[in-house]
């Protein structure tokens, strides 16, 4: 709580979430607000970061569950999102872009999974 209440006052950007995982902190905001919390050219996020002494990545919310999942993984934009029922399928471009969404030893593609299951009905995600 004391994280959101201090990203709030430096923003003024509501926060809807603030997930706490190993890499460091993500922030869920509304997209209208995404400007607002980053600030000019990150200035905000780089503040965050140094009075927070972790990483921070804000990610824009939205309702459709393959446009949230993009603004998660952004910045790789070299894939597609197909939705089947619970199931979204990653359809990748490369090798490298692959890699990225899953991580090593699939922790990122596993925390994607986690943080769409606080929001949506989910019953996995898989890499095509």
């Amino acid at each position: 709580m004391k994280c959101i209440s201090l990203f709030e006052s430096l923003t003024r950007a509501s926060v809807k979430d603030c997930i706490d995982t190993p890499s460091g902190l993500i922030f869920i905001v509304e997209p209208s607000e995404i400007g607002k919390a980053i600030g000019k050219g990150g200035a905000n996020v780089r503040k965050i970061e140094g009075l927070l002494k972790h990483k921070i990545k804000v990610v824009a919310f939205d309702q459709q569950k393959a446009q949230f999942l993009r603004n998660f993984l952004y910045p790789i934009v070299n894939f597609d999102i197909l939705e089947e029922a619970d199931i979204l399928k990653i359809k990748c471009g490369d090798l490298k872009t692959r890699g990225q969404i899953i991580g090593r030893n699939a922790t990122a593609l596993r925390l994607s999974e986690d943080i769409l299951r606080r929001y949506f009905t989910l019953e996995k995600i898989v890499v095509v």
